[in-house]
């Protein structure tokens, strides 16, 4: 039996999730990017200047967020890697100048 943690089982899941929005909602499943590449997982994580978890890698290489903002679990959607680099620069734009908070970890 495989472990949680192995690349192959974490790929399964994503691809029963895909199956499933496929099922239960077309309008849903229309809007799923293909997967993405390896070069394009590569460029975010050296955007971010982090080493992404192997379930997230495994999660984009299913595929790669949606192409439109239409929620799929309540308000939120999937971003895509170009949506993942957008926010994050925005967000540090918005906040370069903030205070660290002593009780907030990054992680």
């Amino acid at each position: 039996m495989k472990s949680g943690g192995e690349p192959g089982m974490a790929r399964d899941v994503w691809d029963n999730i895909l199956k499933h929005i496929q099922t239960i909602s077309q309008p849903i499943f229309a809007t799923v990017n293909p997967p993405a590449t390896k070069e394009e997982i590569n460029l975010l994580e050296s955007t971010l200047n982090v080493q992404l978890p192997s379930s997230f890698r495994n999660y984009l290489s299913t595929w790669n967020g949606q192409q439109e903002q239409v929620p799929f679990i309540g308000f939120n959607s999937f971003l895509s890697i170009p949506d993942i680099i957008e926010t994050w620069s925005m967000m540090n734009e918005l906040f370069e100048d903030e205070e660290q908070v002593d009780w907030v970890n990054e992680d």
